[in-house]
């Protein structure tokens, strides 16, 4: 069986559409993902429903949280617009009050098997979700990480950046972002995991970035990391 990786979605659906056709054409039914739906751009809604054709297994992200934050009025709405962007204050306005009791509800972990193949799903790490862990990060980091699960797979978001390693024979895999890639990737950046060989493919999928460019420029035009980390060259 194979099942799709995605994280960091972020809102854009530009993105997210492009990588679902290839995952529709490869005949993948199962996706995992990994938090952070929402924040940045601005159509969750779509999101929601392109990922509703999947048979789907969530997890909850820092944006999640953010949401909720949001909507029970303890972040200042301004603030998180300058650092963030529109998306997360849009997805309050666009949602329902059920698909925002979804996203903000999700567990930070989730542990299953399928296949015969475990795995352990986290957003930053299993004991903090909010932790950055790089590809270059230490391996006596990656180590702590492996030390506190027992799965064969143990999939990790929140950075943007794709990686794997092994450690104490635990697979670390973070399939990078569909919706912001930030190593210069040309196109959103997911993986393929196939449990009757415990293989890991990594794909790019391109995708034209006008359209969202053009949102950004109309809805938050200060905020000008939203464009330019759409535009960074390919390595």
């Amino acid at each position: 069986m194979k099942i799709a990786l995605l994280s960091d979605i972020h809102g854009n659906h530009h993105a997210l559409e492009a990588v679902l056709e290839s995952v529709a054409r490869q005949n993948i039914s199962t996706l995992f993902v990994l938090g952070d739906i929402v924040g940045y751009y601005y159509r969750p809604d779509v999101v929601l429903r392109l990922l509703g054709d999947f048979q789907t297994t969530w997890i909850r992200g820092n944006h999640e949280v953010i949401l909720n934050n949001l909507r029970n009025k303890t972040l200042d709405p301004e603030v998180v617009r300058k650092k963030y962007g529109s998306g997360a204050s849009l997805a309050l306005e666009i949602l329902s009050s059920d698909q925002i009791d979804m996203l903000v509800q999700l567990p930070d972990l989730r542990h299953l098997e399928i296949g015969g193949v475990s795995f352990t799903l986290c957003h930053g790490s299993p004991s903090d979700p909010n932790r950055y862990v790089y590809p270059d990060t230490s391996g006596e980091s990656l180590a702590e990480c492996a030390s506190v699960v027992k799965s064969d797979f143990l999939l990790m978001g929140h950075t943007h950046y794709p990686f794997v390693n092994v450690k104490n024979g635990v697979v670390l895999v973070n399939p990078g972002s569909v919706g912001q890639p930030r190593d210069q990737s040309a196109g959103a950046s997911w993986a393929v995991i196939d449990t009757e060989s415990k293989s890991l493919v990594f794909k790019q999928t391109p995708y034209p970035t006008s359209e969202l460019i053009n949102e950004i420029n109309r809805i938050d035009p200060d905020v000008s990391f939203l464009r330019e980390v759409l535009t960074r060259k390919p390595r």
